[in-house]
């Protein structure tokens, strides 16, 4: 998203009566907007986020980064700006509230260390091992057990990050444009031109009577941060802004990274078409068996027997069936077409070019 100094001004007498942490922010885009020195075509925001991540891609240590920065400092031009060490550089963007939080998950995707289950070295469902082992470790033993953990997965809190949007004054009017700028005429444009919108708006009159309510959609994909010929999957969680307009709620600057979850392998997740309500009521009996390995004993259905299928068709209950709302969504999950059609040509064709 456009968050330019300009656009946050600190000094402005419309930003006064904000709390301490929001008047850091506005202190610190200005300070991100200074010139890496006199006269350069980068930022000292955008100078350090391309060292950071030439760091993470080529596995540079800490200390390595932090002798880079003091060689830099002595080769650039009086007036540079840069931070004299990886740990000042690492706090300039955990100020702005790009950090993430690391949370330890099972390995068969049952549960994570949070909370209350923070200190736990075992699954309570299917008592895998938080940490992995080195060979021949007893299982029993502590010492041998390394401080790597199984499986972690990376968490980008939301609340942040809605707030910095809403602190712009051209994006938070953007957010209101469902309502305030919507052109209704039947033709489909954005989500908020199609029945499920209007649905939810007539079950949830409360919600929808604030424009600035978010509605987020929510979307994952996996891919192979490594080489294609190396088995390792990583599914990034992206959340969209549908407030905003359809020019603006699917691009790169205004999608919101969520969750990263860690491979190597995919996260384990009717005849009739069923309401949310009706899915509740098959779900009520349903008692949640986590992880994959206790999922994976028989997946054959039988199809001679429909309403027994119907009643047994279920092996967990969503997480989101939590939310107040979510049985009156009517679309609760969509596959993505076009890149289904994609993969079944790429895969047909490339077996008829080898054949």
């Amino acid at each position: 998203m456009d968050t330019s100094a300009e656009e946050f001004d600190g000094s402005n007498q419309d930003n006064m009566g904000f709390d301490k942490k929001t008047e850091e922010l506005f202190r610190l885009l200005k300070e991100v907007e200074r010139e890496l020195y006199p006269g350069s075509k980068y930022s000292l925001h955008s100078f350090l986020v391309r060292l950071l991540h030439l760091k993470r891609l080529n596995g540079w240590s800490n200390k390595s980064f932090s002798m880079l920065l003091e060689l830099l400092k002595d080769v650039l031009p009086e007036g540079e700006t840069l931070p004299k060490s990886f740990y000042d550089s690492k706090k300039i963007i955990k100020d702005l509230g790009l950090e993430y939080k690391k949370i330890h998950a099972c390995p068969n995707d049952c549960m994570i260390y949070w909370n209350e289950t923070k200190d736990r070295t075992s699954c309570k469902f299917c008592k895998a091992l938080r940490y992995k082992q080195f060979k021949g470790a007893s299982v029993n033993s502590s010492s041998e057990t390394s401080n790597i953990p199984s499986k972690v997965f990376r968490y980008f809190p939301l609340i942040p990050r809605l707030q910095r949007l809403f602190m712009s004054a051209k994006a938070s009017n953007q957010m209101r444009w469902h309502v305030e700028g919507h052109t209704r005429d039947g033709v489909m444009r954005h989500p908020a031109d199609g029945i499920a919108w209007r649905k939810f708006d007539e079950a949830h009159t409360d919600f929808a009577r604030d424009p600035q309510n978010v509605r987020l959609g929510l979307a994952s994909d996996g891919f192979s941060p490594l080489s294609m010929s190396i088995s390792h999957s990583t599914w990034p969680v992206i959340l969209i802004p549908y407030n905003l307009p359809p020019w603006l709620c699917m691009k790169q600057p205004y999608m919101i990274l969520s969750t990263i979850i860690d491979g190597p392998h995919a996260p384990d997740g009717a005849p009739k078409r069923l309401t949310g309500i009706e899915i509740l009521k098959q779900l009520n009996n349903v008692k949640n068996k986590f992880g994959k390995d206790l999922l994976a004993k028989s997946r054959k259905r039988k199809w001679d027997d429909v309403d027994n299928l119907v009643q047994n068709i279920w092996n967990k209950k969503s997480i989101f069936f939590g939310l107040e709302y979510w049985k009156d969504n009517m679309i609760r999950h969509n596959l993505d077409t076009m890149h289904i059609e994609k993969n079944v040509f790429d895969n047909i064709f490339w077996t008829i070019i080898e054949c």
